[in-house]
């Protein structure tokens, strides 16, 4: 698994909304995935867009990016 340490600087404003900022979360957690390469841009349609993420993790296991466990 790759262990390198990847910068998210909206991971810190997300880890540390109050309560009453809970709304901001959804924003930031998009964010969050981007800027840490975790989930390829998604289509409105969810079919297409499970479709296109299990591709992208499918090939992020192949290259040995991500365990397959």
């Amino acid at each position: 698994m790759n262990t390198a340490v990847r910068e998210a600087p909206s991971l810190a404003l997300l880890a540390g909304l109050a309560r009453g900022e809970y709304p901001q979360a959804r924003e930031l957690f998009g964010l969050v995935l981007e800027e840490l390469s975790l989930l390829p841009l998604a289509s409105d349609d969810l079919a297409k867009a499970r479709w296109t993420a299990a591709q992208w993790w499918a090939g992020q296991i192949v290259a040995c990016q991500l365990d397959p466990v």
